[in-house]
């Protein structure tokens, strides 16, 4: 469904619900239409997709990837030598993304030589159990697969940390997000959510627009009208 189709059935299902809207005097202008589709895009994708915390939106976006194809984007990205631990490697975190999956190429230090690249999965871990993967004179782990979390004390914001042993190498690494959705307007940007969602995306933007009419609604005593 295109933005213009949207805000046609938006204004199809107002006048459904109140024929008083078919004046053009109560009907809302198109901008505020793009506003509450707007609204309800962004409180759809994060119930849908982002419900929880950072491990478990991961396997929620898994299982909806085919819907998702549009805002998954995998990409290359810098990375550079960890500030805050040993064996690390960071990389810029947009507030506007989600890691979702990825893998890193990897060199093992062993015994004669060292081993050719290999590539692992990395596997996502929450920020407050970094602390068994941290080398130090008392804790030297093995870490099979480097492991990486959203760190939030880096003083930087949006930062991804990788993190892996004494006995490895890191050479690069392939990351998969998924990005938030655009703002729909009139300009050409359409919904890029699933087409499935544009009708429960509209129903829900005239729904709220009708309580917010309602609570802002003046009484004849000039108070406004509660929405209860």
């Amino acid at each position: 469904m295109t933005t213009t189709e949207m805000v046609v059935m938006f204004y199809d299902l107002l006048e459904t619900a109140n024929p008083v809207f078919r004046t053009s005097g109560e009907r809302p202008i198109t901008e505020v239409v793009i506003q509450y589709l707007n609204e309800e895009q962004v409180k759809l994708f994060n119930n849908r997709y982002l419900p929880s915390n950072f491990l478990e939106n991961i396997q929620t976006i898994k299982s909806l990837k085919n819907e998702l194809k549009d805002l998954l984007s995998s990409s290359t990205p810098a990375l550079s030598s960890g500030t805050r631990f040993d064996y690390s490697k960071t990389f810029p975190w947009s507030t506007e993304t989600t890691f979702v999956e990825g893998t890193i190429s990897i060199t093992r230090n062993g015994y004669p030589t060292a081993g050719n690249p290999v590539k692992v999965d990395l596997v996502p871990i929450f920020d407050f159990n970094v602390n068994k993967y941290i080398t130090n004179h008392i804790n030297k782990p093995i870490i099979l697969q480097p492991v990486l979390f959203v760190d939030r004390l880096t003083g930087v914001d949006g930062v991804y940390c990788i993190m892996y042993d004494a006995f490895t190498a890191v050479s690069s690494a392939t990351v998969t997000v998924l990005n938030k959705p655009a703002l729909i307007n009139l300009s050409g940007q359409n919904c890029q959510l699933h087409a499935k969602l544009h009708e429960q995306i509209v129903r829900n933007a005239v729904t709220t627009f009708l309580v917010d009419k309602t609570i802002l609604t003046p009484k004849k005593d000039g108070s406004t009208r509660d929405a209860v």
